[in-house]
């Protein structure tokens, strides 16, 4: 069912996607906002040709299925066969589990790691001091993780604090062996640090920036924790969250399966509940908290309950399936899918101007440059959808770097004779630098882009040169 969407979806990718694969064709040791590993995945897929969009979608899609194995294989070692089923289906159902399933972005390479590090945890529960192929899989998925997504960090002190709180269990820190596993993850980090330190610690400085403080009040406060709550009691289900959270909370001496899945999740869900008293939380932020969650509700929902909510789950993802088909075509002002539409043809009218500008396409890119002002996603769908795939500058102050394109700037000036400039943020002039570099300009007019039936976007375009005495007038098309 996923891999026939992710085949036949009639969106196109969304923006962090085609910023990822643009990471992807300038391989690196970091990125601006995150660890590297997204980058090196979209670089593998270009290397091996997969990188088209169904591509992507179907590479999302099995990192889904690889988390629903590795959940339901969790479960299994708990309980059994039926009840990895009902986790299975649980997480399946879910509606979080849809985009993440579908989309390439973070989210579903982490989840991933994620749901390996709780099973390879949970069986080396009694192990030995000899590091065997689970503990191996453990160091692996929490390598990965760690250079996926800093979250991936939590998962070492919440293990930690599940091994401290039982004295049985408090001997575990006698074997050297988890401080190896603990450690071979946290060294993989110097990979990004160093990469940081070049480059002015932008990562540190980026991530700062989701917990600067927000002007407070009571009535915000409670705006942001409800608005938290409604978000996650939606994603991850209607009936199995607060059966499983109510559950995990009264808690029972000598359940190690519950003991386990409730230290892996509630105290960094507390955690967040109180961030969430003093800004606003994204609501794939918490996302890896859930999983030991959902676990949990599968293996002690009643049959009548699970049943009746994963079919409200289902139903929840069916109703969101249709909406990705219907809504594009009803004539309303705004929609929920207008990130993930019209790229490819605002892709397509760019290259039109494009080829009147430059018919003669041999040795094009040597003088040729296309940048365009606005929003990162408007210079990663560009480059995505032309046909040709040129190399697409974002203009963005070399001072105040605030997206990878301006590291890219920073350490590769432009040095382009021509460019064609588009303009995605409303002005109608250009920025004084860009015409200082570039004083010749024609306007060539604007663009109208058809997103769905009752949205556009409006791109205008010009043509820039260096050299004024080698300027020509371009047609309008």
């Amino acid at each position: 069912m996923r891999l026939l969407l992710a085949v036949w979806l009639p969106i196109d990718l969304a923006g962090d996607e085609t910023y990822y694969w643009e990471w992807g064709r300038n391989l690196d040791y970091g990125y601006f906002s995150k660890p590297p590993f997204i980058g090196w995945l979209m670089w593998l897929l270009a290397t091996l040709q997969l990188d088209s969009e169904a591509g992507i979608r179907v590479t999302a899609a099995f990192f889904g299925g690889g988390s629903l194995y590795f959940l339901g294989r969790l479960a299994a070692d708990m309980a059994g066969p039926q009840q990895a089923f009902r986790v299975v289906a649980c997480f399946g159902s879910a509606p979080f589990a849809l985009p993440s399933n579908l989309f390439l972005t973070i989210d579903s390479p982490l989840i991933f790691c994620w749901s390996a590090a709780l099973l390879m945890t949970w069986r080396s529960r009694e192990s030995d001091s000899t590091v065997g192929k689970d503990d191996f899989i453990l160091i692996l998925a929490l390598t990965v993780g760690v250079l996926t997504k800093q979250i991936m960090l939590a998962f070492i002190p919440l293990w930690w604090a599940w091994l401290a709180v039982d004295p049985a269990r408090r001997r575990r820190f006698k074997n050297p062996k988890i401080y190896l596993i603990s450690a071979i993850p946290l060294a993989a980090l110097a990979i990004p640090l160093w990469w940081n330190s070049q480059e002015n610690w932008v990562t540190l400085q980026h991530t700062a920036t989701h917990f600067e403080s927000q002007t407070w009040s009571g009535s915000k406060a409670l705006g942001w924790i409800g608005a938290f709550l409604g978000s996650q009691w939606i994603l991850w289900g209607l009936i199995p969250v607060p059966i499983a959270l109510q559950s995990l909370i009264i808690r029972k001496q000598g359940d190690e399966a519950k003991s386990f899945l409730a230290m892996m999740s509630l105290p960094a869900l507390a955690l967040v509940l109180a961030l969430a008293s003093r800004q606003n939380i994204l609501p794939n932020w918490p996302a890896v908290l859930w999983l030991p969650v959902l676990i949990w509700a599968g293996l002690v929902m009643s049959d009548a309950w699970w049943r009746r909510g994963v079919l409200l789950n289902a139903l929840i993802q069916l109703a969101i399936i249709a909406a990705i088909f219907i809504t594009p075509h009803l004539n309303i002002a705004r929609t929920p899918f207008d990130r993930v539409s019209g790229w490819e043809t605002y892709a397509a009218r760019v290259a039109a101007w494009d080829r009147t500008i430059w018919p003669d396409r041999e040795a094009v890119d040597e003088r040729r440059l296309i940048i365009v002002l606005g929003h990162r996603y408007f210079a990663s769908q560009l480059a995505f959808y032309h046909p040709e795939r040129p190399s697409v500058r974002l203009w963005e102050p070399i001072e105040k770097v605030s997206t990878q394109y301006g590291i890219w700037n920073r350490r590769n000036p432009i040095q382009s004779t021509e460019a064609l400039v588009i303009s995605t943020d409303g002005r109608d002039t250009l920025p004084i630098d860009l015409v200082e570099r570039w004083p010749c300009i024609q306007s060539l007019g604007m663009e109208t882009i058809p997103v769905t039936a009752g949205v556009t976007r409006e791109v205008r375009l010009w043509r820039a040169q260096r050299d004024c005495r080698n300027s020509a007038v371009i047609p309008s098309r």
